[in-house]
């Protein structure tokens, strides 16, 4: 059952929690998770067909961020086999380091330069 008031939707996971009864009844091949404090201008179209073609159980879209900046964010840990192998909600620092990226501060749109730019 739904609560109000307050306690209204504490958080992503709390909203599926509180739906998963509906998602159950609906019985969906797939369901997609949005956190609802973001907008979203990404083709979910993409995400879902490369879920499908890797047979995952669980696919997320990422985005590398600055070591400094980790502290408002969720942080995954990806393995070499492009794996969820952990995840820390907003930590004060995090060891964390993407096997995908040599340099998990700089997202593939900045400056190749010393000094991370972003556009």
């Amino acid at each position: 059952m739904q609560r109000t008031g307050s306690n209204w939707y504490m958080g992503t996971a709390d909203a599926v929690y509180q739906n998963i009864y509906s998602i159950g009844s609906e019985q969906p091949k797939y369901v997609i998770i949005l956190s609802g404090d973001h907008i979203y201008k990404m083709d979910y179209s993409r995400m879902l067909e490369y879920h499908k073609e890797t047979r995952a159980d669980v696919t997320l879209a990422t985005l590398p961020i600055p070591p400094d900046d980790v502290k408002q964010f969720g942080v995954v840990e990806v393995g070499q086999n492009a794996e969820i192998r952990g995840f820390q909600e907003k930590p004060a620092s995090t060891s964390f380091r993407s096997p995908f990226n040599p340099r998990p501060w700089m997202p593939p749109w900045a400056s190749t330069s010393s000094t991370p730019r972003y556009c």
